[in-house]
């Protein structure tokens, strides 16, 4: 299992270059991980078919709605769906979609 990062204390001096080479840093691994976690669930998806079940499994994105519910509020619903829509679509096919649309 991965470890998180551990809440940095920000200074009341900090600069606001230090805080936004913090939050572009952050951003990285952010897109790092959700591009790891848009592999791995399509990769499950993939196994499920392959023994004959449904890609997604019901329980468990309701499960991990309630984590992220639980974790982020309110809002952590929207990145939960987000992120279970990036698993079945793909980064790369959802950004090409968005870039259509617009």
């Amino acid at each position: 299992m991965m470890e998180t990062a551990q809440p940095t204390a920000i200074r009341a001096d900090s600069d606001g270059d230090d805080l936004r080479t913090a939050i572009d840093e952050i951003d990285a691994e952010i897109v790092a991980l959700v591009r790891r976690r848009t592999e791995l669930t399509r990769a499950a998806g993939l196994a499920r078919l392959n023994i004959g079940l449904p890609r997604t499994a019901q329980h468990s994105e309701m499960g991990a709605v309630r984590r992220y519910e639980s974790a982020l509020g309110r809002e952590g619903v929207g990145l939960a769906i987000l992120l279970m829509r990036l698993g079945r679509t793909g980064v790369s096919d959802l950004v090409s979609q968005e870039y259509r649309s617009a």
